[in-house]
């Protein structure tokens, strides 16, 4: 079980619609060592809010890798607000931002105001892992 302390290594593949990543990120999902969790960004709304079906065929909510997920991160789906969450997510973590990000004081206020969203992320990464 990874401790607190533990860095986890996250591949980030970007990507524009219909540019492969999707392809990339599911064979590089084959390989032993990596999971893929598709576009991790939109889970608030796609599988929280919309409870869209997941790749596996099942709604999101009755996903036999998600819930054991959401268990261990939040204690269930309903320990955490989504809407909070793609509100943090809309409103700091955005390209137009970058310049920000690049000067020591724009980092501590973005931190600052990101903090429960990294938070939630980073509960959400160490359960996948």
């Amino acid at each position: 079980m990874p401790r607190r302390d533990d860095r986890i290594k996250v591949l980030y593949i970007a990507g524009l619609g219909r540019s492969g990543s999707t392809l990339l990120g599911n064979v590089l999902g084959q390989v032993d060592g990596f999971v893929s969790v598709g576009e991790i960004r939109s889970i608030w709304q796609h599988g929280f809010m919309l409870n869209k079906v997941c790749g596996c065929g099942a709604l999101f909510s009755e996903c036999e890798f998600w819930q054991p997920i959401l268990d261990e991160a939040y204690s269930g789906m309903n320990k955490v607000d989504p809407y909070k969450m793609t509100e943090l997510r809309e409103s700091w973590a955005r390209t137009m931002h970058i310049p920000l990000m690049l000067v020591p004081p724009g980092r501590r206020f973005i931190k600052q105001s990101l903090a429960e969203y990294v938070d939630n992320l980073e509960r959400l990464y160490r359960a996948v892992w």
